[in-house]
């Protein structure tokens, strides 16, 4: 059973009123409680698959705001970037996103950025973010990598880009 990022969503959005089915998903961010999310994620993945905590993730965050998922607010380095604001400090969490060697280690660094973003009102494109750690997660973690990249220090590459390039050389 394969769910698609706009199924997961849908299948989310069913439970936005169900304050035990939010508490339940919500326990899938605890590791010590997370099976008490599995009744639920049961229902829109196999609790036997690798990409379990995919699941766990981004229903985890999704069900602690459901306010919080916009469509089309952009990949994970825009939320970042926006959570970023003018703390260059969070630079360094931002590379240990990028610096992630397994889809377990990107999820468990995800979850307490996707929870200040929350926490800040920034919006999250939960659909967005399940797609892109599946592609993670199927080898296309360089590609993530470069988009969030891209995302998050997009607009300082562009601003230095606009400005006109000084080299100063001397002449014999």
């Amino acid at each position: 059973m394969t769910t698609t990022s706009s199924n997961l969503v849908m299948c989310l959005q069913r439970w936005k009123d169900d304050r035990g089915a939010l508490a339940n998903l919500r326990c899938a961010l605890r590791p010590k409680l997370r099976s008490r999310a599995w009744p639920l994620l049961a229902q829109v993945s196999s609790l036997e698959a690798p990409s379990l905590v995919i699941y766990e993730t981004v229903a985890g965050l999704w069900a602690t705001d459901p306010g919080s998922h916009r469509a089309g607010a952009g990949n994970f380095g825009v939320t970042c970037r926006k959570l970023r604001g003018d703390h260059e400090s969070f630079d360094l969490r931002f590379r240990r996103l990028l610096d992630c060697d397994s889809r377990e280690e990107l999820c468990e660094r995800i979850v307490p950025v996707g929870l200040a973003a929350q926490s800040k009102g920034i919006a999250v494109d939960y659909e967005e973010l399940f797609r892109d750690l599946r592609f993670y997660a199927a080898g296309g973690r360089d590609r993530v990598r470069v988009r969030w990249a891209q995302a998050y220090w997009g607009t300082v590459a562009e601003e230095n880009d606009s400005k006109p390039a000084t080299a100063t050389t001397s002449t014999p």
